[in-house]
């Protein structure tokens, strides 16, 4: 069985260049995290991220992110930014991974309920399919 990469994370408020210049001399690593509720700034120890990077093979990695007052969020590490000079990792991108099997999930089912929305009032309800489909995505690593 895969072993279970965590990293645990702050919410950033300050954006910019000089922000940003700010939290790397600091050790941290600017990223973010998104998915249906938006975009958000995070930042992450760079020392555990570069050593989660080296232990891999492949930089797309499932992570048990755990970000304060949200508590874990399991996402994808799809995208790092490295220096075009010495290769230092600048930044990353992670979405969510149910925002990635739910959209996925309405792909392969667009005539379910779940995939044309909620009613007045209501929550849509995932088919048996669609909930099989969800289970066995959770087992794949990217």
């Amino acid at each position: 069985m895969a072993r279970q990469i965590k990293l645990t994370a702050d919410r950033r408020t300050a954006t910019g260049s000089s922000a940003v210049r700010k939290l790397r001399r600091a050790g941290r690593l600017p990223a973010v995290v998104y998915g249906s509720a938006g975009a958000r700034p995070i930042a992450i120890d760079r020392h555990a991220f570069e050593r989660i990077l080296g232990e891999h093979a492949s930089e797309n990695l499932v992570v048990d992110l755990d970000l304060e007052g949200e508590g874990t969020l399991k996402v994808l590490l799809k995208e790092v930014q490295h220096g075009p000079v010495f290769g230092e990792v600048l930044h990353a991108l992670m979405p969510r991974i149910a925002q990635i099997i739910m959209n996925t999930t309405f792909r392969m089912f667009p005539d379910s309920d779940a995939a044309k929305g909620p009613k007045a009032g209501e929550k849509p309800k995932a088919t048996p399919d669609q909930i099989a489909l969800a289970n066995l995505m959770r087992g794949i690593h990217f």
